[in-house]
């Protein structure tokens, strides 16, 4: 009777997790186990690669590591790198901290994203103290909906499109305003001041009581 197969189902090699067998056989033949990376992307990896350690990521380990002299791309130079790697995290990694605010909700990297050279020639070098923003919070990330932006103008945005939750439902501060007819900067300094999300979205302004 031979041994037992093996079940790498939910091990880590370096940046991948295995999520379970592929239907995909290498060359032809091979076992291959479908594997994420820490930066999103799922492929799948032959046993002997992760035992081995010869296979350490999806790929984007090669960007980081590339000397710039090399053949490959040149994207371990590339001022955006990092940013390319954590916005694929964020909406294809269900273990990344911020995936429920991104890829739980919908939001997608374009296909063309998917090769960071596509998102260096889109989006061009990284600005010192700049970062990735979606001008449509609800949309995805594609090069119509991102702009470098800074901390003040990322802040003005996510301003007025946090999350609430009432009457059952979760949606950005903005739509919430837009469906009942009220100012968002009276709504956001109204939060500030610590007012219940429902409170805060639902109580009359001073006018409406005054006319009323």
């Amino acid at each position: 009777m031979g041994a037992k197969s093996i079940d790498l189902t939910g091990q880590r090699f370096e940046r991948l997790v295995v999520l379970g067998k592929s239907a995909t056989r290498i060359y032809g033949r091979q076992l291959a186990w479908d594997c994420q990376c820490d930066c999103g992307v799922i492929k799948p990896i032959l046993t002997s690669a992760l035992k081995s350690g010869s296979t350490k990521s999806c790929g984007c380990l090669k960007y980081e590591c590339t000397p710039p002299n090399s053949t490959i791309h040149g994207m371990s130079y590339y001022s955006g790198i990092k940013t390319w790697q954590g916005m694929l995290s964020r909406c294809n990694n269900p273990s990344n901290k911020d995936y429920a605010w991104y890829g739980g909700r919908g939001i997608k990297v374009c296909d063309r994203w998917l090769d960071p050279r596509n998102f260096a020639k889109d989006m061009g070098e990284k600005p010192a103290g700049y970062s990735l923003d979606r001008i449509d919070t609800n949309g995805n990330y594609c090069s119509e909906n991102c702009q470098w932006a800074t901390p003040a103008q990322q802040g003005a945005n996510k301003r007025n499109n946090r999350m609430l939750q009432h009457d059952g439902q979760v949606l950005h501060l903005s739509e919430w305003c837009r469906r009942l007819g009220v100012k968002p900067s009276t709504v956001s300094n109204r939060l500030n001041a610590g007012m219940d999300p429902s409170l805060a979205l639902t109580m009359p302004s001073r006018r409406q009581r005054r006319t009323a």
